[in-house]
């Protein structure tokens, strides 16, 4: 559904904030850390998925976790000091919820 830029995230890669679509779609903003660099910032990606297929929409440290906000046709984040948005098909979407601590696998069940 999403092409080659689909990503299937597990127990390692926690979810910081999420909004929930109509028709099991969700919209959300990761985090992990960096494999390469240690002590280097974490890395964000804000991403819509279908289940455990998602397509990546942004990705960079300055991604601002809780600002994620979506209506109807588009959803935007906060990314340094300018508001990022696309437009979107996740319809009816739900208020952000903020979801610390929680991994993947957490939210959506083991694959």
């Amino acid at each position: 559904m999403y092409g080659s830029d689909s990503q299937k995230y597990g127990a390692d890669v926690q979810a910081l904030d999420l909004v929930p679509c109509a028709g099991g779609q969700a919209v959300f903003i990761a985090g992990y850390g960096s494999d390469s660099a240690p002590g280097a910032p974490p890395t964000y990606d804000v991403r819509i998925s279908d289940g455990r297929d998602s397509l990546l929409l942004a990705r960079g440290p300055a991604i601002k976790p809780g600002t994620l906000r979506a209506t109807p046709g588009r959803i935007a984040w906060m990314d340094g000091g300018s508001l990022r948005h696309f437009s979107t098909t996740c319809a009816r979407p739900a208020a952000s919820i903020a979801v610390p601590l929680l991994t993947f696998d957490d939210i959506f069940g083991p694959p």
